[in-house]
């Protein structure tokens, strides 16, 4: 089964893999604050890639009230 994927996940896609090549050169840095900066940025890239996973399944809530509720 082949599915094709939609722009607006494509692009989100894209914006993760940027955040996470971001945290890549942040990690090599000398700088301790870096580190952080690395960290936030790899949490920023799973959490793009999630939303595009779940846009793409089409399993994301559209209000918070349905989010909390998926999480119980």
């Amino acid at each position: 089964m082949t599915t094709s994927l939609k722009p607006e996940v494509i692009k989100k896609v894209e914006q993760a893999r940027s955040f996470f090549d971001l945290a890549q050169v942040a990690a090599k840095s000398s700088h301790d604050l870096n580190l952080f900066v690395a960290i936030n940025q790899v949490q920023d890239a799973v959490e793009i890639f999630l939303f595009a996973l779940a846009d793409h399944c089409r399993t994301r809530p559209n209000t918070p009230a349905a989010a909390a509720s998926h999480s119980s």
